[in-house]
């Protein structure tokens, strides 16, 4: 009867630690199946991304370079500023603001209309990589306060010039990340 009842113990914990490990195996592929989706989840957010600032920085770099913006900038020239900075802003959905900053640093027009919180934005990095290197760029992410409300944002930035090559100041389109 020992030798019945030993068995009968062992063939139970045989049968439990089995168990336990189909658990486990089951756990394992269910947290791979998991992970993979989460993988392939942030691939396809991050496509989304990638093509929403690439057809807003083409979309901006064709309106820093149209004369007609460039010269409204050199004259604020607001009305022609806003209509410029409307059809931007409705390009691109992921767009959720629109300023067009003059050579010292100061915001000149605000599409959708908005408030300055800042008066300059001549200490911003992407104002001075727009303006130094002379190429279009494309921030990090960061916490924006506008109006008030912090977002976090990347913005677009690219700088304006006459034809004579002289600069005249920055579009930016601030790109809504929330």
């Amino acid at each position: 009867q020992r030798l019945l009842l030993h068995g009968l113990l062992a063939a139970a914990g045989a049968v439990m630690t089995l168990g336990v490990l189909v658990v486990f195996v089951l756990q394992r592929n269910v947290w791979v199946a998991t992970q993979a989706e989460f993988l392939n989840r942030v691939a396809s957010a991050q496509n989304v991304l990638t093509d929403a600032m690439e057809s807003a920085q083409s979309a901006a770099v064709l309106t820093a370079a149209n004369q007609e913006v460039v010269g409204a900038l050199a004259n604020k020239d607001i009305e022609t500023l806003t209509a410029a900075s409307k059809l931007l802003y409705k390009s691109n959905p992921a767009i959720r603001r629109v300023v067009i900053i003059s050579a010292g640093g100061e915001g000149v027009s605000l599409y959708p209309y908005g408030t300055f919180d800042l008066e300059n934005y001549a200490f911003r990095e992407y104002f001075i990589q727009a303006r130094d290197t002379k190429a279009p760029y494309i921030s990090d992410i960061f916490r924006a306060a506008v109006d008030n409300a912090s977002r976090s944002v990347s913005v677009v930035a690219v700088p304006m010039f006459t034809p004579k090559g002289v600069f005249t100041g920055v579009l930016a389109l601030s790109m809504d990340l929330d």
